[in-house]
């Protein structure tokens, strides 16, 4: 397994203090945070425990109010069926929807894991054999969600088995290591383990629904432990890794707050986030020039200005959504187009007076009072005072899958984000 960490149940906060308890070492230092791992099967068992999708995870770990329950999962319905929750942010000035499947807490790291590929042949540069003459194969997965080392980060590793083998005589890592076959590492790509009744979203509400025509194929069967599990597969070139300990490098995301006249620190999901460029080599060149989006971030708070304004236009969804302490640092441009509300609804600007004028929206207006639009993590830091800038302890899977586009008459319209070029496992 190499720098691969052994597969352990999750702790609650005590790493290394088991074997020193006698000594009394451990009662010298203070006890740290306990470290949570938060899995779509772990939103699941909320939900049937009784909880409300009001109710939020990692609440009290620096971000204002946590991540609730429907950001990540939707209410099962009757069936108890689930849909994953597709969310909006802001991604170098372009709004694209994503999907959150993993969030932990007080972890200084996250591993890269091996998932495990059968196949006939794996020369360099050679077709692949996939057992039984498939054209995907179903994986085997090293690590559980009941782990602490869970991880939807993984690295395609290919098992050479005779060509005699069954599709279904392999069905868990212990198998491969034991069995000595040949191994070939491969690439990456964020393949997270999700409910077997786990469904995709078909649409995002913006606060207009807008149908969401992901690339992303639906759950696929795989294996662990020799049992069958569901997963999901969001593609190569969302994360890197150090080579030499597999911990996965994390990118920055940006959630914009306000200070209300009491101090108190103001933050709503309903105002999209923003995200940080990935770590170098998290993703590949695409046509046109584009990169896609890195899939692992760690949450940062940065409070606004006392001058910057929320676009949102009155009597709108998004107005009615957000909360009343919110609302005094919202404005909105009388006369604005509706391709200029349906593009800056959402958007904080710097200085909400230029909201005074609608030609000020643009942000290429010649104008010295244009709008500067904070959409990207290069306009954070080049118009904000970074010093208000918190880390959390909280770092969170966010994989992109559509860009969401506007239209002139104030539609949105979704195309699947960037991608790599179709490849198997």
């Amino acid at each position: 397994m190499g720098a691969y960490p052994a597969s352990v149940r999750r702790y609650s906060g005590v790493w290394a203090c088991a074997g020193v308890v006698a000594l009394g070492a451990c009662s010298q230092t203070p006890t740290p945070p306990a470290a949570k791992l938060f899995t779509l099967f772990d939103v699941q068992a909320l939900y049937a425990g009784g909880a409300l999708e009001s109710e939020a995870i990692a609440a009290d770990d620096g971000l204002p109010g946590g991540i609730l329950l429907n950001l990540i999962l939707n209410p099962p319905a009757s069936d108890g069926s689930l849909t994953l929750a597709p969310r909006s942010a802001w991604s170098d000035n372009q709004l694209v929807a994503f999907l959150t499947t993993e969030v932990w807490v007080n972890y200084p790291q996250v591993w890269m894991q091996p998932v495990y590929v059968p196949v006939t042949h794996a020369s360099a540069g050679g077709p692949l054999q996939f057992l039984g003459g498939v054209s995907q194969p179903a994986p085997i997965f090293s690590v559980g969600p009941a782990s602490a080392f869970y991880s939807p980060f993984l690295q395609i590793v290919y098992a050479e088995v005779p060509a005699d083998t069954a599709p279904d005589a392999l069905t868990s890592s212990r198998q491969i290591l034991d069995g000595g076959y040949p191994l070939t590492p491969g690439g990456g790509r964020t393949m997270p383990l999700v409910p077997d009744k786990a469904a995709l979203p078909a649409t995002v509400a913006l606060p207009a629904t807008v149908a969401l025509p992901s690339d992303v194929s639906p759950p696929a069967p795989g294996y662990l432990d020799g049992a069958v599990v569901s997963f999901l597969d969001f593609g190569p070139s969302t994360f890197t890794w150090d080579p030499n300990t597999n911990v996965v490098q994390e990118a920055a995301i940006y959630v914009l707050t306000f200070i209300g006249p009491d101090g108190t620190v103001l933050a709503s999901p309903d105002i999209p986030t923003v995200l940080g460029a990935g770590p170098s080599g998290s993703g590949v060149a695409l046509p046109g020039g584009l990169q896609r989006d890195s899939a692992y971030y760690r949450v940062h708070t940065v409070v606004m200005p006392p001058t910057a304004r929320l676009f949102v236009q009155p009597g709108s969804t998004l107005e009615m959504e957000l909360p009343g302490d919110l609302l005094p640092f919202t404005g909105f441009a009388p006369g604005a187009s509706e391709l200029q509300i349906a593009k800056f609804s959402g958007r904080v600007a710097l200085d909400g007076a230029c909201f005074s004028d609608p030609t000020l929206l643009d942000p290429t207006s010649t104008s010295s009072n244009r709008c500067i639009w904070l959409g990207s993590e290069a306009a954070l830091q080049t118009n904000l005072d970074l010093s208000t800038e918190e880390t959390t302890t909280i770092t969170v899977t966010w994989e992109v899958t559509d860009l969401l586009t506007p239209n002139a008459d104030g539609s949105v319209t979704a195309v699947p984000g960037p991608v790599a070029p179709p490849e198997p496992l």
